[in-house]
């Protein structure tokens, strides 16, 4: 047949036969004259078997005597039939319409193969395959918080065909690979105790049998003797006492010095009935430790202390105390503390709702300090809002989020490698990825050789072995460009970049001990917010956001210079010097100097922060300088942002929409035709009947 497809119909031939052709689309291919049945030659086992011997080729037997078969001039007369010609044509182009149809459904599965992959890999997303927090893990995996046992029958199509869940990041970071933890206490943990500061003896309480205790005769026994002490148990208990002091306000009618008239106000009284600061301290713990609302707050004052407190009130102390931790300049200590004495920062953010309105907050973590702030936006206003980054020059570390890469910043960066690592076990895992197996296991190793010579007193790794670890990063990479030459822009070839790029800032932990290995003191700055939200849902003022940072702020900061949080509120309230209480007499010098040159560069003339600037026994850089003219830090209320109108947009009242609806709906069927009116045939009813349905609730 693919000869006789070269040779051409003759004219003569074609001008005969051309009008008995009948029309191209009356040949229905393939024909259906002949349906085959798959059962019907069915082939038994041992129904045809080969006997040895039975069919031998004898040599000679069967020889092709030369010209048996020579071709006769004008035996076969080409062409034959006209309409077997035709069939023939219309077979190849079938033939070339199925070959065009395969290949689109080709690529159309290739397609669904990618879309099925990226759906998978979301489904089964966790926290030890992404950046979900640990909370939201569980559900992300399909794995029970308490079996770890996997749900779903299909999660073993990641990579090795098995029902086995990704490996736990969090337990190699921290060299626990033998699985789930035993329970009750753990090695090396300190124990706890039962203990309460500052207690007062109260008066013992005797326990005698339940048999004796309705005895007529039990004081007899306890005068003769009859009982002796067994064992001893210590109880603890807390009184709640409510105290109503009256204060009085004096003033001299005649002074003894000048004769005059001597007034005053009451310090730190703001009205004729007030709460005083032991209640403060009890809001202030239920507001950011137990993370209640205002209602809650109220209630809990009710039913514990007896105080009639509205949700007002509660607000109102809230707000006093944040102002008054703003306006001590505690804020500004966090601030300068960073950069005068911190060679590492640790910088996150997150999201908050605030009436409905998306907000950041934005957090500064080292080992000494905690510094929150709340901004409208996520990105380079929000981060320079603070007043640290901008003017930072160490080293900070990061989730590789864009804004910390702005070209004014001067500090080094360093990446959170246990982002790295999940992303890692994503690619290993969900896309078999075979060069990020070995990436991850040489960024452990390089992590398990730090702990060692950290152990051992070291202070740096030895310069052969970094150099070593360099040699094999970059042949891992670049094992990795190789392994997916030609694929498209994805998350492996996005990861890939990202580890060329930043190589040392992958590294960092390595090359200087003083930066971790990930980021989690930052994110755990973060967690008693998320928590709060959880229990409240949203703030409702982005001052009242601001105010929550504030209070946070100075308690984690307080917990982490080994104060009790409470302890130096009282010492604010009470109107202490509270930089020097918490940091400490020789750091609170130089902190104080600055918030003293930001007052005085914010209120003073040129004369003024020249002298106070000479009084500063510090060698005043160029970022300590700007710092302190980037002024007092202050409790943010910028506008929010504008919210985009779309047609789109859910009613809050669906049912009062759907009437609505409704009723169009039936005043449109009930309207009479004119007579005029052109009639709509078929396809244009179906569109006008879409077109009403899509004109629903949901867009009305």
């Amino acid at each position: 047949m693919s000869a006789a497809a070269c040779v051409p119909i003759p004219d003569q031939v074609w001008g005969e036969t051309a009008s008995k052709i009948p029309p191209f689309d009356t040949f229905n291919w393939p024909p259906n004259a002949v349906n085959w049945h798959p059962n019907a030659f069915e082939w038994q086992p041992g129904a045809f078997e080969w006997q040895p011997g039975t069919f031998e080729w004898q040599p000679g037997a069967f020889e092709w005597p030369p010209d048996a078969f020579e071709r006769q001039p004008d035996t076969f007369e080409w062409p034959p039939n006209p309409n077997v010609w035709l069939m023939l044509h219309m077979l190849m182009q079938e033939n070339i319409r199925l070959k065009a149809k395969n290949a689109d459904l080709s690529n159309r599965c290739q397609e669904l193969k990618a879309e099925n992959q990226k759906l998978y890999e979301r489904l089964h997303l966790g926290s030890d395959t992404s950046s979900i927090p640990s909370s939201k893990g569980w559900k992300g995996n399909n794995i029970p918080k308490e079996t770890g046992e996997t749900v779903d029958p299909d999660a073993g199509q990641g990579g090795n065909g098995t029902n086995e869940t990704p490996i736990s990041v969090s337990g190699y970071i921290n060299g626990k690979t033998g699985g789930k933890r035993p329970p009750g206490g753990q090695k090396n943990h300190a124990p706890a105790f039962m203990h309460i500061d500052d207690v007062r003896e109260g008066e013992p309480v005797l326990h005698y049998p339940e048999k004796c205790a309705g005895c007529p005769r039990i004081d007899q026994c306890i005068e003769e003797g009859r009982f002796q002490k067994r064992t001893t148990t210590h109880g603890y208990d807390i009184e709640v006492i409510r105290i109503h002091r009256v204060h009085i306000l004096f003033e001299a009618t005649e002074c003894a010095n000048n004769g005059g008239q001597v007034k005053g106000d009451f310090p730190g009284v703001i009205g004729t009935q007030y709460y005083e600061m032991n209640v403060q301290l009890h809001i202030i713990t239920w507001h950011h430790i137990f993370h209640g609302s205002y209602d809650r707050i109220g209630l809990a004052a009710k039913e514990l202390l007896g105080l009639s407190l509205s949700a007002g009130t509660a607000n109102a102390i809230v707000q006093r105390v944040s102002a008054k931790i703003l306006g001590s300049g505690f804020m500004d200590a966090i601030r300068f503390y960073i950069l005068l004495f911190e060679m590492v920062l640790g910088v996150d953010e997150t999201s908050a709702c605030v009436n409905g309105m998306n907000a950041w907050v934005h957090t500064a973590v080292t080992a000494n300090v905690t510094l929150l702030t709340a901004h409208w936006c996520r990105g380079y206003e929000g981060i320079i809002y603070a007043g640290v980054l901008q003017f930072y020059i160490q080293t900070i570390i990061s989730d590789c989020w864009v804004p910390y890469f702005n070209e004014h910043f001067k500090f080094k960066h360093a990446l959170c490698d246990g982002h790295i690592l999940r992303e890692l076990v994503a690619a290993a895992y969900f896309r078999q990825q075979g060069w990020a197996i070995e990436m991850f296991d040489l960024l452990l190793e390089t992590l398990n050789k730090k702990r060692g010579a950290v152990a051992q007193g070291e202070k740096g790794l030895p310069q052969e072995y970094i150099e070593d670890v360099r040699t094999r990063y970059q042949r891992i990479v670049a094992d990795g460009f190789n392994e997916n030459a030609g694929a498209t822009k994805g998350k492996t070839l996005s990861l890939l970049e990202r580890l060329r790029n930043l190589e040392d800032a992958v590294l960092a932990f390595a090359v200087d001990f003083n930066v971790d290995f990930t980021n989690n003191a930052s994110e755990q700055s973060l967690r008693n917010l998320k928590v709060a939200l959880r229990v409240m849902g949203q703030f409702k003022t982005m001052p009242g956001l601001a105010d929550y940072c504030i209070i946070q702020s100075f308690m984690d900061t307080c917990r982490k210079q080994g104060h009790n949080p409470f302890d130096m509120l009282r010492i604010l309230l009470s109107g202490g010097d509270i930089i020097e209480a918490v940091f400490g007499p020789e750091k609170a010098v130089p902190i104080k100097q600055m918030i003293k040159l930001t007052d005085i560069i914010a209120t003073g003339d040129s004369i003024e922060i020249e002298d106070a600037m000479a009084e500063i026994p510090l060698s005043l850089t160029e970022e300590l300088s700007a710092a302190a003219s980037y002024g007092r830090l202050k409790v943010y209320d910028g506008p929010p942002p504008e919210k985009k109108n779309s047609s789109s947009t859910v009613p809050k009242d669906k049912m009062q929409a759907a009437r609505e609806a409704n009723l169009h709906k039936n005043l449109d069927d009930a309207a009479p035709t004119p007579a005029n009116m052109p009639q709509h045939n078929s396809e244009d009813s179906t569109k006008i009947t879409k077109h009403k349905k899509r004109a629903g609730p949901k867009y009305a």
